[in-house]
């Protein structure tokens, strides 16, 4: 009996460093997504996971999908800003080389 309650014990253990190291894996395809640009391919590449993996993923954890999408989310607002001042800026140098080119 006694031998059966620590085989339990430790196969709760196992499945708890199962699921840690699952969403630590989770949290580097995250993170691989936004540098390569969302190329799954190659974001699977950096994460050191199979691309099945990540659409296994997608399939049955709703949290990686959550994740996923508030990450692409704020990425894209990110980006959106960064787009942004390079438009304001490049507007105001345009609007003064025509100005100067009036002069």
């Amino acid at each position: 009996m006694r031998h059966t309650l620590h085989a339990r014990t430790r196969e709760r253990i196992n499945m708890k460093v199962s699921r840690i190291t699952t969403r630590n894996n989770q949290q580097k395809m995250i993170e691989a997504m936004i540098t390569s640009d969302y190329c799954v391919s190659h974001a699977c590449r950096i994460a050191g996971i199979y691309p099945s993996t990540h659409y296994r993923w997608l399939k049955k954890d709703e949290k990686y999908v959550s994740d996923s999408k508030l990450a692409f989310e704020r990425e894209e607002k990110r980006q959106d800003r960064i787009f942004k001042r390079w438009e304001d800026k490049f507007y105001a140098d345009w609007f003064k080389m025509i100005e100067d080119i009036k002069r």
